[in-house]
């Protein structure tokens, strides 16, 4: 999704709890984010006079002021505010007052999308999209032939087509287009949203993979994470957590892995401690907003726990978990959902495991959390990086 607008103001605001080491926040001020409720840092809220594919997301910025950001769902979804996620029309109670007293058929335009339009059912609004090399024209109501509405997507598609190169396609990732090749041979169609046109012109391309998030603590903070606590040694690159502190990384909040997830972090224990520690410890989680966690790395003992959530076809929640055990002091521990071979797997120094694993990682609202997590021990030792990338 792509912000549309952003808007700030001087905040005030009101603490109303702190339970298990959640912040929960609401602005009181006058404003766009007035009444949003912000979990450890951040919020979602329905902004004024919306459309139904509308929300606000709220936070505080580096001065201290809350900033909302205006987010438009993708097309033929609604904004779930129960859910805090964009959810299908069908599924979210939300009036569009362009389709009261209007008699079946009226359509009107969507904004951005030269092709793409609503159609009224029943007062509520169906998604719509006019055939290629055509545009939707308000004023009459009908699609027609427009060369210059380039490349219109297939309802559904969120990939976007390169006009200057057939081997590539655009993704939107945090709002930021992002280039992705084709396999070699083959290009990009945007009829059927993949790369399945012959094209022997495109050759095997090396692309560097980048990070969603690459911390090493070598370096003063850059504002990557918010740091509660944990002390920071740039010459061991190295942060070390007490049992109290935690880091949380509010750019991995809401966001969907729909393909390969990889994450990398390297910590080590602190046994100094004269207390015997046997709970199951948190070092990376995602569940810090009072939500249940849907990927956590954890540890008991030896053992490093790796763990994923899915639903399955009955809206049943599942979670898949592996263990792996090590004397050594620092553990280099990888986590890897593997969308092509369906597996989940687990890696600690040179051991690893894996788990069939053909669903979906559920979506959190929530930061991902370093040190802390829901009905889990705070952590309490070192940790070098931490690594979050969906390549392969």
């Amino acid at each position: 999704m792509a912000n549309i607008l952003l808007v700030s103001f001087v905040a005030l605001a009101s603490v109303i709890s702190l339970t298990l080491g959640q912040t929960v926040v609401v602005v009181n001020q006058p404003g766009p984010c007035f009444g949003c409720v912000l979990r450890n840092g951040i919020g979602y809220v329905v902004p004024e006079n919306p459309e139904c594919d509308t929300y606000l997301q709220c936070q505080y910025n580096q001065n201290g002021d809350a900033v909302g950001t205006l987010h438009r769902c993708g097309f033929g979804t609604y904004w779930d505010q129960d859910a805090l996620t964009c959810n299908h029309i069908d599924l979210v109670q939300c009036i569009d007052t362009r389709c009261l007293g209007k008699s079946d058929g009226y359509r009107f335009k969507v904004s951005g999308k030269c092709n793409e339009y609503y159609e009224c059912e029943g007062e509520t609004r169906q998604k719509r999209a006019c055939n290629d090399g055509f545009s939707f024209n308000d004023t009459t109501q009908t699609c027609e032939a427009d060369q210059n509405c380039i490349a219109p997507q297939p309802v559904g598609c969120t990939l976007i087509e390169d006009p200057n190169n057939v081997c590539v396609f655009g993704q939107m990732v945090d709002g930021i287009q992002i280039t992705q090749n084709c396999a070699q041979g083959l290009g990009f169609n945007v009829s059927t949203c993949a790369c399945s046109i012959l094209a022997p012109s495109c050759g095997p391309v090396s692309v560097p993979c980048e990070p969603l998030v690459y911390i090493d603590f070598e370096t003063a903070e850059a504002g990557e994470y918010d740091n509660y606590g944990a002390v920071i040694d740039t010459a061991a690159g190295t942060a070390y957590f007490n049992g109290s502190t935690s880091i949380r990384i509010l750019r991995l909040s809401n966001v969907e892995f729909m393909g390969n997830l990889k994450i990398k972090v390297s910590y080590k224990v602190d046994y100094s401690t004269p207390i015997r520690r046997t709970n199951e410890e948190a070092v990376i989680t995602n569940g810090d907003c009072g939500e249940l966690a849907t990927i956590e790395i954890t540890r008991t003992g030896p053992t490093t726990n790796l763990r994923a959530a899915t639903f399955d076809s009955t809206l049943t929640r599942t979670t898949t978990d592996l263990s792996v055990n090590t004397q050594d002091d620092w553990r280099d521990v990888e986590f890897f959902y593997n969308k092509a071979a369906t597996k989940l797997f687990g890696t600690v120094n040179d051991n690893t495991v894996d788990k069939p694993f053909n669903q979906t990682i559920v979506r959190s609202q929530c930061a991902f959390q370093v040190g802390r997590g829901p009905d889990l021990d705070n952590f309490r030792g070192w940790i070098r990086y931490i690594i979050v990338t969906t390549c392969d």
